[in-house]
């Protein structure tokens, strides 16, 4: 069996054209940390190192099992069901990194390697990473060229772009960092963002 890469299953989920689409995401499995107040750079590089170290631990036991795949991009996403995304007091947000996951990984085996990293790295707090399963469905999406610190002009662009169809989010932003950030220009860098959506009229 060859290695599976889950992004290759949903292209436009993935590897979206640019310009603003529209998308049904299905339920999807991932290891996720969640913090309060702004991600700063120490906490969002605790996180990031503790799911990395997690998804390869689950890559290497599911391999000896005959279900080897690729580890999948570092996703975040900011705010909450009541307050989406908004560019206020940082402090005051809430946000999860996380990376997906084969749905063959039950929570045995998650805990199992989760306590294991945490015997073998004790000066991270693994304990704080949990398995979820998420659904976002229906969702408006878009391919963001160039640094992180300039989102706020596609996600403007993706608002107005749901004004308009009479969408409201009903669901944080997710940000997918499909090229970067490590040792990628900041021009190169490419992040997928996406809102989960609901109209708000019926359509008759």
């Amino acid at each position: 069996m060859g290695k599976k890469d889950l992004r290759k299953d949903r292209k436009d989920l993935y590897s979206p054209k640019a310009g603003i689409s529209e998308v049904d995401v299905p339920r999807m499995r991932f290891i996720a940390v969640t913090h309060e107040g702004a991600p700063d750079n120490e906490r969002a590089q605790e996180a990031a190192e503790i799911l990395l170290g997690l998804s390869y631990a689950v890559r290497m036991s599911l391999t000896a099992d005959g279900h080897d795949h690729e580890v999948m991009p570092l996703e975040m996403v900011l705010g909450s069901e009541d307050a989406p995304y908004g560019s206020g007091d940082r402090e005051t947000w809430e946000w999860t990194m996380m990376i997906r996951q084969p749905d063959v990984l039950d929570e045995g085996l998650f805990r199992s390697l989760r306590a294991a990293a945490e015997r073998y790295g004790p000066e991270l707090d693994t304990g704080s990473a949990y398995l979820t399963d998420i659904e976002e469905g229906r969702s408006v999406q878009m391919l963001h060229a160039g640094s992180y610190g300039s989102i706020g002009g596609s996600v403007a662009e993706m608002r107005t772009y749901m004004e308009d169809r009479e969408y409201a989010a009903r669901g944080p932003l997710r940000q997918i960092y499909a090229a970067g950030p490590g040792g990628v220009e900041e021009s190169n860098q490419r992040t997928i963002l996406r809102f989960p959506v609901i109209r708000l009229t019926v359509m008759i």
